[in-house]
């Protein structure tokens, strides 16, 4: 079972990083995409943050996070078919920019 993680808790204490930096991130790919809750509302699967914070406290750079991020939403996308179509969305968010 996946627990979900609020904007406030991930940067509070999972990730202490700025909003601006957390979402720098996402776009860069060094950091994994949130899932929608409804029209206004987003959350981080807390398997994944906490594989990104090891894998940060373990030394990797940016090339091996990215890549990790990758496994880690074919991995969501694999088991939730709604997940692909906002994996399209964010992809579509990434490159507009």
């Amino acid at each position: 079972m996946s627990l979900l993680v609020r904007l406030p808790t991930l940067l509070g204490s999972k990730y202490p990083v700025s909003r601006s930096t957390l979402y720098s991130d996402v776009r860069s790919g060094r950091f994994p995409p949130p899932v929608n809750l409804g029209p206004r509302s987003v959350a981080w699967i807390e398997q994944e943050v906490d594989a990104i914070v090891q894998a940060r406290v373990g030394g990797a750079g940016d090339e091996v996070i990215r890549l990790l991020v990758e496994e880690l939403v074919a991995a969501r996308l694999a088991t939730d078919p709604s997940a692909r179509r906002q994996q399209a969305v964010a992809k579509t968010m990434r490159s507009s920019q």
